[in-house]
């Protein structure tokens, strides 16, 4: 039985490990013009009432009954899935980071374009975009000078793939970061260079199986300003937060809310952000399956992902070599087109 609000919908498999599964649900049974047709991925106790639960993802697609396919799991199993529904010129959507590397999401884009299907990654920044222009514009003449990127989250669960660096790709940088890392890089452009340290806070865990829950980085970019970054997990107080300070005032931003803040700290004036951005962003993937659209929006929005790909990567080359690293190198090597230049460029 296919559950959702609109009869007409189109019909889509979703694959969510536990962590992600009960707000992906929710997600998709709020969503006009979708209807949850399987599920997999997620335990079974997990799953949504009264639709069909598959305990194999790559199964998944193998069904007749499902449209498009829906993906938040780890990055490893992430790229498995892309490649299958690329082959089986399924449109598909997934949560970032869409690949451990960037080779391996560059590989994914690039099957999918080959395939001609919507192929969408899941950007917080196309929802929140028209509300950091609100703030950026607010002189003619407003610049980032310098910028803070501060994330503090609960630890991962040991057994879980989030801890997993095989399967994660990566800890608090690659995964915690992402979305407030995202809007900088959308505003700032691809950083010149990058230095970068990660570390353990369990003694025993620098081995190298364990995903770091601890990053500090710096990121330097073309206009001249500097991004300073700490992240760390099970380190509280837990917050989230990217400032960005100019010449006459500081944009300040967490998941829930961007404000204007004077050179006293007081706060001028603020804007709620999306609250239920997955349910937004779902609705936008309809729209382009059911629009056809394959490039334009996706093809920009894919780039700003790969241009994560590129920054993270560098970071943690960084912190294996203990040197500055450019991201714009793996563009170089992997032929890539270079990357779109940010708000400032």
């Amino acid at each position: 039985m296919a559950t959702g609000n609109n009869a007409a919908a189109f019909r889509v498999g979703l694959v969510a490990d536990e962590s992600a599964a009960a707000r992906l649900i929710a997600a998709v049974l709020g969503c006009d013009g979708l209807q949850l047709a399987a599920q997999a991925g997620m335990p079974r106790k997990n799953a949504a009432g009264e639709v069909p639960w598959i305990d194999d993802a790559r199964v998944l697609l193998t069904r007749e009954d499902i449209d498009a396919l829906l993906i938040a799991t780890a990055p490893g199993l992430t790229v498995e899935l892309l490649a299958q529904a690329a082959a089986q010129r399924t449109p598909v959507w997934c949560l970032p980071p869409a690949g451990r590397t960037f080779a391996e999401l560059t590989e994914s884009i690039g099957l999918i374009r080959a395939a001609r299907i919507v192929g969408r990654i899941a950007s917080w920044w196309d929802l929140v975009a028209e509300h950091f222009d609100w703030a950026l514009r607010r002189t003619d003449h407003f610049r980032v000078w310098a910028a803070e990127l501060y994330i503090s989250s609960p630890a991962s669960q040991p057994a879980s793939w989030q801890a997993d660096r095989g399967r994660a790709g990566g800890g608090v940088l690659l995964h915690d970061c992402y979305d407030l890392l995202e809007a900088a890089i959308a505003i700032l452009g691809v950083p010149e260079s990058v230095h970068a340290a990660t570390g353990w806070t369990r003694r025993g865990d620098a081995s190298g199986a364990a995903a770091e829950d601890l990053a500090l980085g710096i990121l330097r970019f073309e206009s001249g300003a500097l991004l300073g970054l700490r992240a760390t997990r099970g380190v509280p107080p837990y917050a989230a937060q990217l400032v960005q300070h100019g010449p006459d005032y500081s944009i300040r931003a967490t998941a829930e809310r961007l404000a204007i803040v004077d050179a006293q700290g007081a706060v001028r004036e603020s804007r709620l952000l999306p609250s239920a951005w997955l349910g937004q962003e779902l609705e936008r993937f309809g729209q382009l399956v059911r629009g056809g659209e394959t490039t334009g929006e996706a093809t920009a929005t894919q780039e700003r992902h790969v241009a994560m790909a590129a920054v993270l990567e560098a970071m943690y080359l960084s912190a294996r070599t203990g040197q500055p690293e450019s991201p714009q190198s793996f563009y170089e090597v992997q032929k890539w087109p270079d990357p779109t230049p940010g708000f400032f460029e």
